[in-house]
């Protein structure tokens, strides 16, 4: 290999985005090392996490943090659309978190509702594609978790 390829650094995304995105976001950009440094000292750690509720804390406020980086990278390369995209699901989880971190005995049922949802995509696959389209131990593994579930969310 050549001195010129050793040199070469792989990048992704789009130069000329990212100046108009420095230029547009200088407050932004300015402040960002303090929210860079936050970041870190909360989830750039050996972390002591017993309880279920300390665990769903981290792991989902650490979810929150990649879902900012990924908005980040989107607006720096022009892609505001998918930006806004992100940006609701992002919105919904930091909600979500401040909720459970709040009241850690709705944990169990938030964590419960994933049966329900994943029932709700079930029977969808199973009506238009066939009861061979999902590996039957799945299928019945969903279909329990369901109905072990479902009382809570009767409404």
């Amino acid at each position: 290999m050549s001195d010129q390829e050793n040199t070469r650094q792989f990048i992704c995304g789009f130069p000329d985005e990212w100046k108009s995105f420095q230029q547009r976001q200088r407050p932004f950009l300015k402040r960002y090392h303090n929210l860079a440094a936050a970041m870190d000292v909360a989830f750039i750690r050996r972390a002591l996490l017993e309880a279920p509720i300390d665990k769903f804390v981290f792991q989902y406020g650490r979810l929150c943090c990649e879902d900012f980086h990924e908005i980040s990278l989107a607006c720096g390369n022009g892609y505001g659309i998918a930006a806004l995209k992100l940006l609701r699901t992002f919105y919904e989880q930091a909600v979500e978190l401040c909720y459970i971190s709040e009241h850690p005995e709705e944990l169990s049922a938030f964590w419960n509702y994933g049966y329900v949802a994943q029932h709700k995509i079930l029977k969808p696959i199973l009506s238009t594609f066939g009861k061979n389209a999902v590996d039957s131990k799945l299928a019945e593994e969903v279909e329990r978790k369901f109905n072990e579930v479902k009382e809570q969310f009767l409404i």
